[in-house]
């Protein structure tokens, strides 16, 4: 099934790839400088918030060890609420998967759910469309050890 969503359609725009995001942070030393930590990918959702590829390491050890994969301003109180951030790290392969689950999230948070509410609800949603969009990788689900027979 073809994967058609914005992201998709965006990706080949990209003005930095993710391997010369980290050339740029390997030329200036080990540790992401202040200067290199954050790039601007040119992309925006839907919603006009403006996609950051970022240094997840320097995120991790300067403001939260929680930060994996995304997060937006209405997760993190770091994050200005009209950007998304995303790890760099991260297979631009899994990127439209995080973007959705991140917009996802917000419009619950901005509708006033809390983030556990609004963070399950993005995941429910996150593993609808990677099962759509990769069919034969689907997930066996385990039986519970207490059904009966």
């Amino acid at each position: 099934m073809a994967r058609a969503t914005w992201l998709h359609r965006s990706l080949p725009r990209l003005r930095l790839s993710k391997d010369t995001f980290w050339e740029a942070i390997s030329a200036k030393g080990a540790p992401a400088s202040d200067r290199f930590w954050k790039h601007f990918t040119g992309l925006a959702c839907p919603h006009g918030r403006k996609i950051y590829a970022v240094s997840g390491l320097y995120v991790r050890n300067k403001w939260d060890s929680d930060f994996d994969q995304g997060g937006n301003g209405y997760r993190y109180p770091f994050i200005p609420k009209k950007e998304i951030w995303i790890d760099s790290k991260n297979d631009l392969a899994e990127w439209p998967y995080i973007l959705f689950h991140e917009c996802r999230e917000i419009e619950s948070m901005a509708g006033g759910a809390s983030y556990d509410r609004a963070h399950a609800g993005a995941k429910r949603v996150e593993t609808i469309a990677r099962r759509r969009d990769w069919p034969g990788e689907k997930i066996r689900k385990r039986r519970s050890s207490g059904r009966r027979k």
